[in-house]
């Protein structure tokens, strides 16, 4: 009995934990601009986070496509302007 009663505790901890910890997040991002689609924004981006958890979707990649992403495209965009072929190339290209 007090294994199960420990466990229920421990349980309902965790539950409490994660009602306190999203409520006051959802309290400071509203805090910061007065902006409901913050909210919206944060939610969104909570789902797609427990989603990639629930399925086993590795994080490493994710952030590294976001931090160096920018960085990756400038440099494609930039890339291409120091050849004289890239020139001609990109002459002919039609977008």
């Amino acid at each position: 009995m007090a294994r199960r009663a420990r466990g229920f505790a421990l349980a309902a901890a965790t539950l409490v934990l994660a009602v306190s910890c999203g409520g006051l997040s959802a309290i400071g991002v509203y805090s910061l601009n007065r902006n409901a689609f913050d909210l919206v924004v944060v939610f969104a981006l909570g789902v797609i986070g427990f989603l990639m958890k629930r399925y086993d979707y590795p994080l490493g990649p994710v952030i590294l496509g976001i931090v160096l992403g920018p960085l990756i495209d400038n440099n494609f965009r930039r890339a291409p302007s120091g050849s004289t072929a890239a020139r001609a190339a990109a002459a002919t290209w039609r977008c």
